[in-house]
């Protein structure tokens, strides 16, 4: 009997050092050939998360339950859409990293090469406009025409509306060349965290809006 135990207890350790060293392996080449980091937002997560749990209320005959993820799609899809164009500056070494937002398209702008790994926060990306050294035209929905200007080692940005013409520049560049109808200098972050964002703007019928969430 006592032998009985002793193969069993054998067994089941082989099996689970086996578990593990394919989990760890796997996990490796994972790793190893990701380009980048996955990232969610905690709307996603909810919804990943509420998915699982309706379909195992479906499964029960909880037939309502169907109706949840359907709302919580709606939701996500209304909070990843943008009505007004937002600009978010991502602190990174030395420069910054522009993310602007408009309706369902969300690109990324930099004099340097942009790696998606080093971005903390979490956002939604469809292009990608790195390593800017001319004069960069982005055109959002019709509605809107950015041009992306380097600026002593940062990026300046011209948006163009129907009514108006914005400028966004830091505040190092304080000699200004040309006539705008608003002009934005944005103070850059010191002391906060690479890749997080430090500043967001929203354009509402041509005002410059800050905000925090």
């Amino acid at each position: 009997m006592l032998l009985n135990i002793k193969f069993i207890f054998k067994l089941i350790n082989c099996v689970l050092t086996s578990l593990l060293f394919i989990i760890n392996t796997a996990e490796g080449l994972f790793l190893k050939n990701m380009l980048d980091v996955a990232k969610i937002t905690y709307i996603q997560a909810l919804i990943i998360i509420t998915l699982y749990y309706s379909y195992i209320l479906y499964k029960k005959e909880y037939k309502n339950s169907l109706y949840v993820p359907i709302i919580f799609f709606l939701i996500t899809l209304i909070s990843n859409y943008s009505f007004y164009p937002e600009i978010s500056y991502i602190k990174e070494k030395n420069h910054s990293i522009i993310n602007v937002k408009y309706k369902n398209k969300s690109v990324l702008l930099s004099n340097k090469i942009i790696k998606l790994s080093k971005i903390k926060s979490s956002i939604n990306i469809d292009d990608i406009y790195d390593e800017i050294n001319d004069e960069t035209i982005i055109n959002l929905k019709n509605d809107y025409k950015i041009i992306a200007i380097p600026n002593r080692g940062n990026l300046a940005l011209i948006i163009y509306s129907k009514n108006n013409k914005i400028l966004f520049t830091t505040n190092k560049n304080k000699q200004i060349q040309g006539s705008y109808g608003k002009i934005k200098f944005i103070k850059e972050d010191e002391y906060g965290f690479n890749g997080v964002i430090y500043k967001r703007y929203k354009i509402i019928k041509d005002s410059i809006f800050e905000y925090h969430y």
